[in-house]
């Protein structure tokens, strides 16, 4: 049975809380993965993000950057690169290393000349792309895409929840259809299957014993982030992880 090493578990957090509940990712011992609302990607302070570096840095705490979520059909393709260059910015001043962002919709074919350009950009900038799967109902696009850039700073985020709710096959299927270590990050929360409701682990219908089971059978050594609601969330996941003996 493979374990989740502390280092190597998040918290997802909004920028907004972060300097507010930095006691709470002190308290838990845990790295943050800070979510940036898209209303405010254009106003963030950069001497408090610097600050929330420096106090991060004092207590050994990882952090990576989820991008804002957009909708293609409302901001359109300039906007999303738009986004993802603001995103890296802010990674520089937090001190991150790894963006985590979904497809949206910007699939191969006509936009993969911009996931080569988004690859390039990463890897002069020393940043990891994670692609999430958010609505998609397989995992071929995003595995489409990551096949044919074929960069490190180019990979996958496995969002456990996204699939239950709106993938054709298991959850326990699609992990095998992802070759060698495109997944480099694992997104944890459950569900009932009808929306994704971000629910506590073990309170939803998602079965991650069968899902961890299946993960152990393979090389991957991914991050794993819980994301709660709230600090009940986060209470619950965490106590659940080491219930059944992941932590």
């Amino acid at each position: 049975m493979k374990k989740i090493q502390k280092n190597k578990l998040f918290i997802q957090i909004t920028y907004r809380d972060l300097l507010e509940k930095l006691w709470l990712i002190y308290l838990f011992k845990v790295n943050c993965e800070v979510y940036l609302d898209p209303a405010k990607i254009n106003s963030y302070n950069i001497d408090e993000i610097e600050r929330a570096a420096k106090l991060l840095d004092k207590r050994g705490i990882s952090r990576r950057v989820h991008a804002p979520v957009c909708d293609p059909d409302k901001e359109g393709f300039d906007k999303y690169k738009e986004i993802y260059y603001k995103t890296s910015r802010f990674c520089k001043h937090l001190g991150a290393d790894t963006i985590v962002m979904h497809v949206e919709g910007y699939w191969p074919g006509e936009h993969m000349y911009m996931w080569k350009e988004i690859a390039d950009f990463a890897d002069k900038n020393s940043v990891t792309v994670l692609l999430e799967n958010h609505q998609e109902i397989s995992a071929k696009p995003i595995i489409k895409i990551l096949t044919a850039i074929n960069s490190d700073r180019l990979k996958a985020c496995f969002d456990v929840g996204h699939f239950y709710v709106f993938a054709e096959k298991s959850v326990t299927l699609l992990l095998s259809d992802y070759a060698g270590d495109l997944i480099k990050e694992i997104h944890l929360s459950d569900n009932l299957g009808d929306m994704d409701s971000h629910l506590p682990l073990g309170k939803g219908k998602i079965n991650f014993l069968s899902f961890f089971e299946a993960l152990d059978k393979t090389s991957l050594d991914p991050y794993y982030t819980l994301e709660a609601k709230d600090l009940s969330g986060i209470i619950k996941g965490i106590l659940y992880l080491k219930r059944i003996g992941r932590l």
